[in-house]
């Protein structure tokens, strides 16, 4: 049996928006809450629910991402999880889908 990745004190943080398996004619901008221990956040999205590979992988202070990679009409997935001071990563968020079609 294999031991729980040591996060410390990092909680996952909780998704706002995009709603999970909703539909967007533009790109959403990403949000989500605070996350106990992070100084920073790692985001991702991807065309898969396993993120292989991401097709968006990105450091931000903020609670909040866009992305300007052009993506055409399809189902995507985004997380995030937080970073602490000193580098240790926690816990992903749950994965998130959502619906591109811009047409």
């Amino acid at each position: 049996m294999a031991a729980a990745p040591g996060y410390g004190s990092l909680s996952a943080p909780a998704l706002g928006a995009p709603a999970d398996g909703a539909t967007w004619d533009s790109l959403p901008v990403f949000t989500w809450g605070n996350a106990s221990g992070a100084a920073k956040y790692e985001f991702q999205l991807a065309g898969t629910p396993a993120f292989s590979p991401a097709l968006v992988d990105t450091t931000t202070a903020n609670h909040r991402a866009t992305v300007t990679k052009v993506l055409g009409n399809d189902t995507y997935y985004w997380r995030v999880r937080g970073v602490s001071s000193t580098g240790t990563n926690g816990p992903w968020s749950s994965a998130r889908s959502f619906d591109y079609d811009w047409s």
